[in-house]
């Protein structure tokens, strides 16, 4: 429900969750979906609330020896960082969840690597951004469509990097990824503005997109790129 951008029903969906794990006293079901949980309320804005439930499910989940579970916690708290709008955190945050995620399966997880190159590079980082470009290597279709935001993100050159985006936020659309495809386009606006084109237009398709998700937190970027726009220069 997340990438189709249903946070409403995501929420739900993870409270029931909960609580049939929690009938069933499976501890290590439990402490995932809790974690996914206070991403889904953290995503809506209500951060005393998630950082409630993250903390109820650290014990659990540092408990849990399953690799596949040990990128959860490096990736909410990326995601805290960025409520804070301390990029230079979230970076280092969503490059911990990238390096589990990168030992232990791509697919399951390909926006920890969009997220990891988006933080490091906006935090000025572009080298070491450049070593997460695991995705390129898959051929699951939704990897290939963050892998496709990852290198217009990394693209160095600036019309290049808005030709790239304007694919991955197509893509993101034709999945129906409509979460993902807004933060593409803030991304966009970013590129667009480094060139000199208007991106008043994308970036009101974002916000409209992440207001209809109710992806609260993630509201602030579009703000961002339009006052750096007023400014006459792009963040990051």
């Amino acid at each position: 429900m997340l990438i189709l951008g249903r946070l409403e029903e995501a929420e739900q969906l993870q409270r029931q969750a909960v609580d049939l794990a929690r009938r069933a006293a499976d501890e290590p079901l439990t402490g995932q979906r809790l974690g996914a949980l206070a991403q889904a309320v953290l995503f809506r804005g209500r951060v005393e609330e998630a950082l409630e439930l993250r903390n109820e499910s650290v014990p659990i989940l540092t408990a849990n020896p399953e690799p596949q579970v040990a990128h959860f916690l490096p990736l909410i708290d990326g995601y805290f960082a960025l409520a804070r709008h301390d990029r230079v955190a979230a970076a280092e945050k969503f490059v911990e969840a990238a390096t589990f995620a990168r030992a232990h399966s791509l697919d399951p997880y390909p926006e920890v690597f969009n997220e990891c190159v988006r933080a490091l590079v906006l935090a000025g980082d572009t080298a070491r951004a450049a070593a997460f470009r695991d995705l390129d290597a898959s051929t699951a279709i939704q990897s290939a469509a963050h892998a496709r935001n990852v290198a217009g993100l990394l693209e160095p050159d600036p019309a290049r990097a808005v030709e790239l985006l304007r694919e991955a936020v197509a893509e993101f659309e034709r999945l129906e990824m409509r979460f993902y495809a807004a933060r593409a386009m803030v991304d966009l606006g970013r590129a667009m503005a480094h060139v000199g084109e208007d991106p008043a237009e994308v970036l009101e398709r974002a916000r409209d997109i992440l207001t209809d998700c109710d992806a609260q937190l993630f509201l602030f970027e579009v703000d961002e790129v339009r006052a750096a726009g007023r400014r006459g220069a792009a963040p990051g």
